[in-house]
């Protein structure tokens, strides 16, 4: 029986699932995936639960992502790690990575995020924060409703290397 485990490259925006039973498994682009949502009953231990719709089978069709927390986390967690355009998760397992991940973002030119997200993704040291800054951050708020909004401040310079921030939405 094949291996089973979900890939995230994040450099390359690709998921690999592992094949239901004994089928083999697939890699997506991590924007093109279609996610679903899949509750139990109230009190269920499989409730808000969140999948991956396979787009070549129809058994064994979903696969369920798990990352540790409920959907909003699970669904937050992959966003954020899978736009390489913005810093790490938090998370002691990436500190290793944080320092090249950063110097390769900064050559770069701190290319705008790629999606959107209504979490702060803040730099993991304060002069990293302030460095990228000086070329785009995100401005996330919450009105007299609740309702929380996401807007992105771009520098000039940023703008003329990158383009206006059109982000990518996953299907």
């Amino acid at each position: 029986m094949p291996l089973k485990q979900v890939i995230f490259d994040r450099y390359n925006g690709l998921i690999t699932f592992p094949g239901f039973l004994w089928n083999r498994p697939i890699t997506m682009k991590f924007e093109s995936i279609r996610m679903l949502h899949a509750g139990g009953a109230l009190g269920s231990p499989t409730a808000d639960m969140l999948y991956v719709k396979r787009p070549d089978r129809i058994i064994g069709s979903k696969y369920m992502l798990h990352v540790g927390g409920n959907l909003d986390t699970n669904l937050s967690f992959i966003v954020w790690y899978m736009d390489k355009n913005r810093p790490l998760p938090d998370g002691d397992a990436f500190d290793d990575y944080r320092k090249k991940d950063y110097k390769r973002r900064k050559e770069e030119g701190f290319p705008p995020p790629l999606f959107r997200t209504f979490i702060p993704t803040d730099e993991f040291k304060l002069k990293w924060q302030i460095e990228r800054d000086k070329h785009w951050k995100d401005v996330i708020l919450t009105n007299q409703n609740g309702d929380v909004t996401h807007q992105l401040w771009q520098s000039p310079e940023n703008i003329a290397l990158h383009g206006e921030w059109k982000e990518v939405v996953p299907r």
